[in-house]
């Protein structure tokens, strides 16, 4: 995972898109009063998770698959089940931004969102200078040679 910043990108954006898929799933569910004892939410969840798993697959072979020898000259692209679960995970967001807006009114707490904006701040500085630490390693190993 910690190879090169570009990876942990990567696997930072797995995470994100796993992490939003999970907490859609609950407010989906509170933004539009579906009942706990309705199977919808179940059905829904059953069909992500059908869908997660190759699209999952289609990224793990994308980021992996990247910068080895065999995929020389191939587009690099992401495949069918990702883009639509992208896409499905997109419109739920779009969903409950419009429906929930009514919903969330008060603001966030002034340490919450300071937090969040320090956290956001130091993982950028630390990416720059790992990106450049790495750049400057890499200029070094090709003058050797």
């Amino acid at each position: 995972m910690l190879d090169s910043p570009q990876r942990f990108l990567q696997c930072i954006v797995i995470m994100i898109c796993c992490l939003t898929c999970e907490v859609n799933a609950f407010f989906m569910k509170y933004v539009l009063w579906i009942p706990p004892t309705n199977p919808l939410n179940t059905y829904r969840l059953l069909i992500f998770f059908a869908m997660v798993i190759p699209a999952v697959n289609e990224f793990y072979f994308l980021i992996c698959e990247s910068g080895s020898a065999a995929s020389k000259g191939q587009p690099k692209k992401l495949g069918v089940f990702t883009c639509i679960f992208l896409m499905c995970s997109a419109l739920e967001v779009m969903i409950i931004f419009k429906f929930g807006k009514h919903l969330f009114d008060q603001p966030w707490p002034g340490l919450v969102k300071y937090s969040w904006i320090g956290l956001g701040t130091a993982l950028v500085c630390i990416l720059t200078l790992w990106s450049m630490r790495t750049a400057v390693a890499g200029m070094k190993k090709t003058r050797r040679d």
